[in-house]
C-alpha cells in the first residue's frame, strides 16, 4: 500500500507539473508620484507609490509641516470621469508612530485610467477656528507588470495540491472498495473495480487541471495585453534650406550661454568626414505619432502653455541638452506629427523624451532616438512657421564640479547638498541656487509658470523624469481634475453632457475614445495657456530669502545620474549640469 501511494503521488506530481502555469516574472519601473504644495492653509508633501498592477493597492504617505494644527487627514481615489460623487468614501490616514506630521494610508485603484488622490486635511487655526483644505494629486493607474509568486509559496501550494488530488483518487477507490461483498478477499473481483475507479478519477482530474490551465493562460494573456506601454513614435531629422534673401550666419535661436561653446556651432557649420560642409539651412526634428491608439485618444491638453515638452539628450556623452516645444505646422495636413526647429546642438545620437497630457488627465512620456546630422553651414534661419519658441532652451556642457556649475557671464549655480552619495528610495536633497559674478543671490523669474524645471536621467537611460518644485505631477492633469470636478458638481452627474463621457479611455489607457481625424490641438484648452500662478504653483519650492529652489524626489534605483536644473533670470534661461551617484537597493515593487 505504501509503495502504491508513493507511485500515485509521483504520477500526480508529473501531472501537476505539466498542468500548472509557469512562474510569472516582470519588471516595474518607477511610477512613484511626488507632490509638493498646500491643502488650504496646510503646506504638505505627498508620495503615492502606485502598485503597477490593476486592481492594486497604492501606498500613500503625507507629510505636513504644521503637524500641531492637524486633527485628521483623509485620502480618496477619484476617477477622472466619475468625480467625488462617484468615488468611494474617504479613508482616514493614520499617523506614523514616532514621526511628527507623517501620515500613511493605502487605497485600492480598481481600474486603469486617470485618477486623482484627494488629500483632505482638517485642523485648527491659531485663533481656534476649524479649517480644512484639499490637495489634488494626479495619479496614472495602469498595469505595468505581473507580480511573481514567491518560490516557497509555489512549492507549498504544489505539495498541498498533490496531497489533495491524491486524496481524491484514493477516496474514489475506497468508495468502490466499500461495496465489496462480505467474505470477499481483498484481491477479489471488486479490486479491479477499485483500480478502474482510481484510473477514471485520475483522468477526470487531469481534464479539470488542463481546463484550469487553459483558463489561466487565457486570463494571463488578456492581462499581458492590458499592460501599458507608451505610444509609439518615430523620429526623423531633415535640413530645410533658408528663406531666400537671408544673410549668411544669421541665427535667431536663444542661447543660454554655453560654458564651453564648441567650434562652429552658431552658424559656422560642421565639417563632414570628407571635409565638405552642409549647405545653409536649419535642421528640423519631426515626431510622427504612429501608434493606432493615438488616433483614438482624447485631445492633448496644454501643460505650461505647451502641448508637448521635448527633451533632447546626446548619448552616451550626456553633454548636450535641449528643452524644446514642438508644434504642428499649419501646412501639415496629416495632423499626426510634431516639428521643432533644432538649436545648434552638435551632431550625434540623441535620446528623445516628450511629455504629453491628454484631456482625460492621462500623462505619459513618449520616447525615441535619432541621429542629428552636422550643423549646416551658412544661414540658419528656421523655416516659416517653425520659429523657436520663446521658452526653448539648450545647453552644451558636462559637469566640472559636483556642487557648482559656472556660466560664461560669471553666474554660478550651486547645489546645496550633503557630501557622499544619495541612497535609492530615500528623499534626495535637491536644492539649488543661482548667484551672480559677485556671489549675490540672483533674482529669479518664473520660467513657464514655475520657478524652476529639472530633468533627471540615469546614465544608462534606465530612468528619466521631468521634475518641478511641485514634484513629478502634470500641472495640466491637476487643473483638468479641478475643472472637471467643478463641472460634475454643477451638472450633478458624472460627465453626462461631456463629449468624452463615453470614452473607453476612461476604462483603460490602452483602448482610447474614438475621435475625429482633426488635429489634436483642436482642444478647447489649446489656446488658453495655463496660469500656474493662479493655482499657487509658481512660488512652490522657492525660498525668497536665499533664492534657492528645491524639488521633491527620491532616486528609484542605484547608479550614476545626471541632473539638468533650469532657472530664468533677466530673460535668460540658465541650465546647470550636475552628476551624482546613488547607492543602495532598488525599491521593491
Amino acid at each position: 500500500m505504501t509503495r502504491r501511494w508513493l507511485l500515485q503521488s509521483l504520477m500526480l506530481t508529473c501531472v501537476l507539473a505539466w498542468a500548472m502555469p509557469g512562474s510569472l516574472s516582470a519588471h516595474v519601473g518607477d511610477p512613484t508620484v511626488y507632490f509638493e504644495g498646500t491643502a488650504g492653509p496646510f503646506p504638505l508633501s505627498v508620495t503615492v507609490r502606485t502598485p503597477g498592477v490593476v486592481p492594486g493597492l497604492a501606498e500613500i504617505s503625507i507629510r505636513l509641516r504644521d503637524a500641531a494644527a492637524v486633527q485628521q487627514v483623509t485620502v480618496r481615489p477619484v476617477r477622472w470621469d466619475a468625480g467625488l460623487e462617484g468615488a468611494p468614501p474617504a479613508d482616514v490616514a493614520q499617523p506614523v508612530r514616532g514621526e511628527a506630521g507623517l501620515y500613511s494610508a493605502e487605497l485600492w485603484l480598481m481600474t486603469s485610467g486617470s485618477y486623482s488622490v484627494y488629500v483632505e486635511v482638517n485642523g485648527q487655526s491659531a485663533d481656534g477656528n476649524a479649517v480644512h483644505g484639499t490637495a489634488i494629486v494626479p495619479v496614472q493607474s495602469v498595469a505595468t507588470a505581473r507580480l511573481t509568486m514567491p518560490p516557497w509559496l509555489g512549492t507549498v501550494l504544489a505539495l498541498l495540491g498533490i496531497l489533495l488530488v491524491a486524496g481524491l483518487i484514493r477516496i474514489a477507490g475506497a468508495g468502490v472498495a466499500s461495496t465489496r461483498s462480505p467474505g470477499e478477499a481483498a484481491d477479489g473481483p471488486s479490486a479491479g473495480g477499485r483500480r478502474r475507479a482510481m484510473v477514471v478519477a485520475t483522468v477526470l482530474i487531469a481534464i479539470v487541471l488542463y481546463g484550469g490551465k487553459s483558463w489561466w493562460d487565457a486570463v494571463d494573456a488578456g492581462y499581458m495585453d492590458s499592460i501599458f506601454t507608451t505610444f509609439d513614435v518615430e523620429a526623423s531629422v531633415r535640413v530645410e534650406p533658408p528663406p531666400a534673401g537671408v544673410a549668411a550666419n544669421d541665427t535667431d535661436f536663444p542661447s543660454d550661454g554655453l560654458s564651453s561653446p564648441p567650434p562652429a556651432t552658431l552658424g559656422g557649420g560642421e565639417q563632414l568626414a570628407g571635409g565638405e560642409q552642409l549647405a545653409g539651412g536649419r535642421r528640423v526634428l519631426r515626431l510622427d505619432l504612429t501608434d493606432p491608439r493615438w488616433f483614438e485618444s482624447p485631445p492633448l491638453a496644454p501643460d505650461h502653455g505647451k502641448l508637448m515638452h521635448l527633451f533632447l539628450i546626446r548619448q552616451p556623452q550626456l553633454d548636450a541638452f535641449a528643452h524644446l516645444h514642438p508644434i504642428r505646422r499649419p501646412d501639415d495636413a496629416s495632423g499626426d506629427g510634431f516639428e521643432v526647429s533644432l538649436p545648434p546642438l552638435p551632431a550625434g545620437s540623441y535620446a528623445i523624451y516628450a511629455d504629453v497630457t491628454l484631456e482625460s488627465g492621462f500623462s505619459q512620456t513618449l520616447t525615441a532616438e535619432t541621429v542629428l546630422p552636422p550643423i549646416p553651414y551658412g544661414p540658419t534661419t528656421p523655416p516659416l512657421g517653425l520659429e523657436p519658441d520663446a521658452d526653448d532652451s539648450f545647453h552644451i556642457a558636462s559637469p566640472s564640479d559636483p556642487t557648482e556649475h559656472t556660466f560664461d557671464d560669471g553666474h554660478r549655480m550651486l547645489w546645496q547638498r550633503s557630501s557622499g552619495p544619495h541612497t535609492a528610495g530615500q528623499e534626495a536633497d535637491l536644492r539649488f541656487s543661482l548667484v551672480d559674478a559677485a556671489g549675490q543671490a540672483a533674482v529669479l523669474e518664473p520660467y513657464m509658470g514655475m520657478m524652476s524645471h529639472a530633468a533627471v536621467r540615469r546614465h544608462d537611460g534606465g530612468v528619466f523624469v521631468h521634475l518641478h518644485p511641485t514634484g513629478t505631477i502634470s500641472m495640466a492633469s491637476q487643473m483638468l481634475f479641478e475643472e472637471r470636478q467643478q463641472q460634475i458638481s454643477q451638472d450633478n452627474s458624472p460627465m453626462a453632457d461631456s463629449p468624452m463621457a463615453d470614452s473607453p479611455m476612461a476604462d483603460s489607457p490602452m483602448d482610447n475614445s474614438p475621435m475625429d481625424n482633426s488635429p489634436m490641438d483642436h482642444s478647447p484648452m489649446a489656446d488658453s495657456p495655463m496660469d500656474h500662478s493662479a493655482m499657487g504653483h509658481t512660488m512652490v519650492g522657492w525660498d525668497q530669502d536665499t533664492g534657492s529652489v528645491s524639488f521633491p524626489y527620491a532616486f528609484p534605483s542605484p547608479g550614476e545620474y545626471r541632473i539638468w536644473v533650469q532657472v530664468k533670470r533677466a530673460g535668460r534661461v540658465y541650465t546647470g549640469v550636475f552628476d551624482t551617484r546613488v547607492t543602495g537597493q532598488s525599491r521593491a515593487r
